[in-house]
């Protein structure tokens, strides 16, 4: 083969249908998440989980602590139609945010309106506006939950990179193998002078260990062809962080 430039086209068939019902292949970019559920009708916990697993999610049995929560919201309001008449609509969102850094991941709301229900008793009109809301949200959950996560997957997560007593010259091998040689990139960096570290915003689509898994021989490959008798101890790699020492070979 001659040398030069060259394109590699990867054809995929793809299962929609299967995709479609496999969160997992969207909530690994999260690291290994833990999800609780925190609901303002104690009543409709049990339909948010079963809605959730039947999704693929696995909702915690409280013997681990949470790294992400589903909340879901739900407020009945008066309201009054063009003839006078009085009745009731229900407005659900759920809502998945992060418990580390309450970053909110993605909210799914029904749509109010179309809850709005005219009958007496209020408490029955009540009970039917809440039935066609929660219906309303089972119909919009699979796809919607799907499509937010994808889309926070395709954007990935800025992680953080510390090392401790590194030069510029241990920082750029740093964002050289990085950039070059996982799918993710070095965004921006920052000197902490009082700790002596540099630290690399480091955005990726994954897990961070799986960064790791693809980059970390090599960093070690390059430290050793110029890292001029410098060389990174790895200390950890947690879910949102790795941490290294820049000792002497």
């Amino acid at each position: 083969i001659s040398r030069g430039q060259y394109y590699v086209i990867i054809e995929a068939i793809v299962d929609a249908g299967k995709l479609l019902n496999d969160v997992n292949f969207y909530t690994q970019v999260l690291g290994q998440p833990v999800f609780s559920i925190n609901s303002e009708n104690d009543k409709k916990s049990d339909w948010v989980i079963d809605e959730l697993e039947r999704l693929g999610f696995t909702i915690n049995d409280g013997k681990k602590k949470a790294t992400h929560t589903f909340y879901l919201k739900q407020r009945q309001s008066n309201v009054e139609d063009h003839k006078g008449s009085k009745g009731i609509e229900t407005t659900l969102s759920i809502v998945l945010k992060d418990n580390k850094n309450g970053n909110i991941l993605f909210t799914i709301n029904n749509n109010p309106m179309k809850t709005r229900i005219y009958v007496q008793p209020v408490s029955r009109a009540k009970q039917v506006s809440e039935h066609v809301a929660y219906k309303q949200m089972k119909k919009k959950m699979g796809v919607e939950v799907i499509q937010s996560l994808a889309r926070h997957a395709e954007k990935g997560i800025v992680y953080q990179i510390v090392l401790k007593n590194a030069k510029r010259t241990d920082v750029d091998i740093f964002k050289h193998v990085l950039n070059n040689g996982t799918s993710g990139n070095v965004e921006t960096w920052k000197w902490d002078k009082k700790y002596k570290t540099m630290t690399l915003d480091y955005r990726f689509s994954g897990p961070l260990s799986e960064a790791f898994d693809q980059s970390l021989k090599e960093i070690y490959s390059t430290f050793k062809k110029e890292g001029k008798g410098r060389r990174p101890h790895m200390k950890k790699v947690d879910s949102d962080a790795a941490y290294f020492d820049i000792v002497r070979s």
